[in-house]
């Protein structure tokens, strides 16, 4: 007998949050794991992405190197883009 894998919860996440004047347009929204979703919340608040940028760095990077940076949009566009994780 097989068991049956009860379906994965979501809600939905604002990109930008609606208390930094995001809206409900479809490109600012995402659906995603309610725990995961809870999670991000608990760890970075409304923060925006320089904000969470700092917190890692400063919190979970050796203070001899800067892993999280905003590249230009130049330099984004170079980069190659790595496969998008599966949010759950």
């Amino acid at each position: 007998m097989t068991k049956r894998r009860k379906p994965k919860e979501t809600n939905t996440h604002h990109r930008l949050p609606k208390s930094r004047n995001g809206g409900n347009d479809v490109n600012n929204l995402v659906q995603v794991n309610v725990t995961k979703h809870r999670a991000w919340h608990t760890l970075f608040q409304n923060y925006s992405p320089e904000q969470i940028a700092e917190i890692i760095n400063r919190t979970w990077i050796p203070t001899n190197c800067k892993m999280v940076v905003r590249r230009t949009h130049d330099q984004a566009e170079q980069m190659p883009k790595p496969p998008l994780p599966e949010v759950h």
